[in-house]
């Protein structure tokens, strides 16, 4: 029995040394980290600050101006910058469509912007007067003015707010329009250029119809709320076919809406 309570000892204390080296390891273990820990935070990372920053951009803006649109003004810390809130920041701004922003180690960040580009002048109606502006294929608002004329795009009317400014999204009932002019410039620019005019016609408040005059032609082009590509071919080549009567009979417009032509002439 003495033998055996001997033996139980030395199995409990063989026991408690290694529980107390695992312990002593642990213990070790989270001092190495904390010490890690405290010489990245207070030696590492105050020595590597963002130095240099890089901005590119395809429309005229100054460096100042997307540093302050980033939110850069004080010393960058390059582990603690986080490039994707950077961007969204810059994003905010309409002229901006898109901002990409990374980190180049050890002291750098770069910063590329891409601007909007007009895809159409549009005809806003206020309750005082008719106001040219620029948009994109995202309906974005992002220039007021009559900036438009020289750069030979559609016009797009029967637009109506009642407050409007630079950073107004057209309602999204009026995307897939926008959409198909979009593909008609990028794919069929030939077609694109056709297209002098397109007016919105309100159905109700959430449906539209659209009417699309063509350049060289004094007649008007009734559609649903597309503006797909291969409606526009069928359009222009009838209203080729028609050319010598569109005078003769007087024809005003082209209604497209259900799929078969039908013509209307002016009145007297």
């Amino acid at each position: 029995m003495a033998e055996a309570a001997i033996i139980h000892n030395r199995k409990m204390k063989s026991r408690e040394t290694t529980l107390n080296i695992l312990l002593w390891i642990l213990i070790g273990i989270l001092f190495l980290f904390l010490a890690g820990e405290l010489i990245v935070q207070f030696f590492i990372i105050p020595n590597f600050t963002i130095k240099h920053v890089n901005v590119q951009s395809d429309f005229p803006v100054s460096k100042d101006a997307v540093l302050k649109l980033a939110g850069i003004n004080n010393k960058l810390y390059y582990f603690e910058v986080k490039p994707n809130v950077i961007a969204t920041r810059i994003e905010e701004y309409p002229l901006v469509k898109r901002a990409a922003v990374k980190k180049v180690f050890p002291d750098t960040l770069s910063i590329v912007i891409t601007g909007r580009k007009p895809l159409a002048v549009a005809l806003v109606n206020t309750e005082e007067k008719s106001v040219p502006v620029l948009l994109d294929e995202d309906g974005v608002i992002f220039h007021i003015g009559g900036a438009g004329r020289e750069l030979n795009l559609p016009v797009i009317s029967g637009l109506s707010f009642k407050d409007f400014r630079i950073g107004t999204i057209l309602p999204k009932k009026v995307k897939p329009f926008l959409t198909d002019l979009y593909r008609l410039k990028e794919d069929y620019p030939n077609l694109f250029k056709i297209i002098s005019e397109i007016r919105i016609i309100p159905k109700s408040s959430t449906d539209y119809e659209l009417v699309f005059c063509p350049v060289s032609y004094n007649v008007k082009v009734r559609l649903g709320k597309r503006l797909e590509a291969k409606t526009v071919k069928y359009a222009l080549m009838v209203l080729d076919l028609l050319k010598d009567d569109i005078k003769s009979r007087g024809i005003d417009e082209l209604d497209f809406r259900e799929g078969n032509m039908v013509y209307k002439v002016r009145e007297e």
